[in-house]
């Protein structure tokens, strides 16, 4: 979690949601404007110390400190979102259902291919506001933030590409479906991939 005292905001960083982007576009009211946005762990200063950069919100000791602050939180299309998690993070020549049975029993990943287990709070969404992926930029400026002009840590992968691992591995399909949880019901995103490619 990211605190910006400037701006009364408390940003809860979900995986593969945009989180380089929008804590480079938080730096200026952390006072590092010009701080370094690429590198191995140039992210985790900006978080609260003693957490895991990707801690479940209901992990946090933190409190607003008044009724003017808001939490906010990035959801992403559940589909999309855990194919870039693959993309990003499969080994040398492992499939997509191979990765993503493994992350269903790693003890780190596990917790967080639930977008809503990751912001619930005794079974509710927990933060104040929820901006989804895909209306990022306009989701953000409802909160006076800017995204950076160029988007930082964003990958070559096309929407075509991610369709056609899932066509040639169909088992994906329910694989997501079962481990993004209550994403689709929690964040209005269907359970089919009809709606992806169109």
């Amino acid at each position: 979690m990211i605190i910006v005292s400037k701006l009364k905001l408390a940003f809860m960083h979900v995986p593969k949601t945009g989180g380089s982007s929008i804590t480079a576009a938080l730096m200026p009211y952390l006072g590092q404007p010009n701080g370094p946005t690429s590198g191995n762990g140039w992210q985790i200063p900006h978080h609260m110390q003693g957490y895991d950069m990707h801690s479940a919100f209901f992990h946090y000791k933190w409190e607003k400190p008044d009724d003017e602050w808001r939490t906010f939180a990035v959801v992403r299309e559940p589909f999309d979102r855990m194919h870039s998690y693959y993309t990003n993070n499969k080994k040398p020549g492992q499939s997509f259902v191979e990765w993503l049975k493994e992350s269903a029993e790693s003890n780190v990943l596990r917790h967080r291919m639930s977008q809503f287990n990751l912001i619930q709070k005794d079974g509710q969404v927990g933060v104040d506001v929820v901006i989804p992926f895909e209306n990022l930029s306009e989701g953000l400026a409802t909160l006076g933030i800017q995204l950076p002009e160029k988007r930082i840590n964003v990958g070559n992968r096309t929407r075509e590409q991610m369709l056609a691992a899932y066509e040639k591995e169909p088992e994906a399909v329910d694989l997501v479906r079962s481990m993004a949880g209550r994403d689709f019901e929690e964040f209005g995103y269907a359970t089919d991939l009809e709606c992806l490619q169109r």
